[in-house]
């Protein structure tokens, strides 16, 4: 029998600070966990708190090894009327203060979670406003009607400039907005050690809920985006659905039209569907040396040692390299230009014939940037 004294209402959450804080606390069943729990919240001030439909009066922990730990008001003869205190009953605040931390983390401002919105009770839904209320998360977690929910639907749409909603994970409303858009957002909690963890599940036609976690979500101008989902300039839509991409090949690489000039084309073979020529190419580059690298100087040849070849920033080909090798060119076409200079074009001939032969240019480049060819196929 217990103590006359002894509080049998036993609860596994409460709140931190004090009786109206949204901070919720979850104490472990394992008395082997009792030790960590309690060395994360040494002042022990614990509530049951009025965001869990509770009392407002302290609770206290109590640590057994023959049965479950859990809270129990300090005073057995306060009077509480709280209905739920199993390690789901304090859900609505792990799962609002994920939210609206996860906003924050996204750069929004003015994010304010709301646990009891007008007429509503605690635990049915949770709303997490942000940019000064003009958009919103509505977590919805209890039951409702199709119709209720396209009331509150066209509600919040009509107040808000950009709306999101997550489903509770046992909530039968994702099933229409599966139909209206594609996809569902359910949130859960799961206990890890000492707290409830926040998922996020996406939901789609004749597939398991991907669970994941909220850092691995974005927020977009259209809403919520998680791991299966895709953001388009048409929206969101299930990666799984979406036309796929064609990948250029990881050798490829973009090339424009100014940017090279393809001469000396002579057919080398073909097949059904393609021909293959052998050529030589002049291509339009820039040069990128290290500072304490010698300069090039516009009389010689060089070979680029250590080189690289992308796409600089204006789309002109950049050649990387750590320094210069300077070679001896063939000058028996060698030409001056308007100016009397050596030309500072190279041209690598097509296959079979591998002398530089400098080439006269329009005008002479500046220091560092040269005009190459080089062999090439091409089809």
């Amino acid at each position: 029998m217990p103590n006359a004294e002894e509080d049998t209402r036993k609860v596994q959450t409460a709140v931190s600070g004090h009786a109206g804080s949204d901070l919720p606390v979850y104490l472990p069943m394992d008395a082997d966990e009792f030790g960590a729990f309690i060395s994360r919240y040494p002042q022990r001030a614990f509530f049951c708190g009025t965001l869990l439909g509770g009392c407002g009066q302290r609770l206290s922990p109590k640590q057994y090894r023959d049965r479950k730990c859990h809270f129990a008001h300090v005073s057995a003869a306060v009077n509480c009327r709280r209905t739920e205190g199993d390690e789901a009953s304090a859900d609505h605040l792990y799962i609002g203060r994920a939210i609206a931390d996860w906003l924050k983390r996204q750069k929004q401002r003015a994010v304010q979670p709301v646990y009891k919105p007008k007429g509503h009770q605690v635990r049915d839904v949770i709303d997490v406003s942000y940019e000064a209320g003009r958009r919103l998360v509505r977590v919805q977690l209890a039951r409702r009607s199709k119709r209720e929910w396209e009331e509150s639907d066209a509600e919040l749409r009509a107040r808000h400039a950009g709306l999101d909603w997550l489903f509770g994970p046992d909530s039968l409303l994702a099933n229409w907005q599966l139909d209206r858009q594609g996809y569902a957002l359910r949130v859960q909690c799961r206990s890890l050690g000492a707290t409830r963890e926040v998922e996020i599940g996406t939901q789609f036609p004749d597939r398991p809920v991907e669970w994941t976690s909220l850092s691995e979500c974005s927020l977009t101008p259209e809403g919520i985006v998680t791991p299966g989902l895709l953001h388009t300039p048409s929206g969101i839509v299930p990666r799984h659905a979406a036309p796929a991409t064609p990948a250029l090949p990881a050798s490829a690489l973009p090339l424009t039209p100014a940017s090279i000039l393809i001469t000396d084309a002579a057919l080398s073979h073909a097949t059904d569907t393609h021909r293959f020529f052998d050529i030589s190419v002049r291509v339009n580059a820039r040069l990128s040396l290290p500072a304490h690298a010698e300069t090039p100087d516009v009389h010689h040849a060089y070979l680029p040692m250590g080189a690289t070849l992308s796409p600089d920033s204006d789309g002109t080909w950049l050649i990387e390299a750590r320094a210069l090798h300077r070679i001896q060119a063939d000058t028996t076409t060698q030409r001056k230009t308007d100016s009397g200079r050596p030309p500072a074009t190279l041209t690598i001939r097509r296959p079979g014939n591998s002398r530089f032969r400098p080439t006269p240019t329009s005008s002479r480049p500046s220091a560092r940037r040269w005009k190459t060819q080089r062999g090439a196929r091409t089809s």
